[in-house]
This record gives structure tokens, C-alpha cells and sequence, in this order.
């Protein structure tokens, strides 16, 4: 009975999440001239500002085709994992570097996005990287001392 509630349970997470990618991102292509919102293509003002969206149309719809219409892989993810598991000062800057890149987006800054998102997955690799070096050196160590005799306790 309780592995029935709780595969019930992830289904309809599962079926909420779903819909909500389809419903809510599918049709959003258009960004908000005064803040940069995502916006709906058949909206005419912005939900978040109140901006009229209809006196600019035809060069937004423009615009918008000549820009990327996804934005680069924040590595968000990659970034908080390195930060707990590895080496948190450096994961900590790939954190940083991955919050800007959805921000720099949003303001129509396409490159400045995927400069952010270059520099989150490299701090994620360095931080990565430095923690299997430590592990690496830290077992090495241990080895040693005890193929010396050093008595560890």
C-alpha cells in the first residue's frame, strides 16, 4: 500500500512538472524591452512591468530571431555539487559565475551569457579536480606512512 501512494505520488509530480515546461515555456520566446522578462508571444503587455508590448511587434519578433532563443547551460547543478562534495572556495565561484548567466540573458546579453556559463563549468571542473587531487595525494600519504611503519593511531 505505501509503495502504491508513493509511485501515485511521483507520477503526478512527474505530470505536474511536465505540464508546466509545456504550458509555461513553449510559447515564450519574446523578452520585455524595458526589463527583460521572458514573455508569452501572444501577450501585449508584460506581467511584470506593465509594459505595452504591441507598439514594438514586428522589430521585437525581429530581434528575437537574430538572438539565440535558449539560453547556454547555467551548470548550476554541476556548480552546488562541487561546492558541498569538493572544494567549496572554489565551488563557490562556479556558483557565482553560473547565477549570472540567466541574469545576463535576460537582458539581451547573449554573449556575456556564455562567457558566465564557460567560467561556471570551468570552476566546476577545477573544483572537481582539486578534490580528487587532495584525495589522491591524502591516500598516497597514508600508504607511505604505513610502508614506513608509522603507526597511525
Amino acid at each position: 500500500m505505501k509503495f502504491n501512494v508513493i509511485y501515485f505520488i511521483r507520477i503526478k509530480i512527474y505530470c505536474y512538472v511536465k505540464s508546466f515546461y509545456v504550458l509555461n515555456f513553449n510559447n515564450f520566446s519574446m523578452y520585455c524591452e524595458k526589463c527583460g522578462n521572458l514573455v508569452d508571444d501572444n501577450a501585449r503587455f508584460c506581467p511584470k512591468c506593465g509594459e505595452n508590448l504591441n507598439k514594438n511587434v514586428e522589430t521585437t519578433k525581429v530581434e528575437s530571431s537574430n538572438k539565440a532563443k535558449y539560453p547556454p547551460e547555467n551548470y548550476l547543478i554541476w556548480a552546488i555539487l562541487s561546492t558541498l562534495f569538493c572544494c567549496w572556495p572554489v565551488g563557490i565561484a562556479s556558483i557565482v559565475y553560473a547565477s549570472k548567466v540567466d541574469s545576463a540573458f535576460n537582458r539581451g546579453d547573449y554573449e556575456g551569457a556564455l562567457e558566465a556559463s564557460k567560467n561556471a563549468k570551468k570552476w566546476a571542473w577545477i573544483s572537481a579536480i582539486s578534490a580528487i587531487v587532495f584525495w589522491v595525494l591524502y591516500c598516497l600519504l597514508i600508504v607511505i606512512a604505513v610502508a614506513m611503519g608509522v603507526d597511525l593511531d
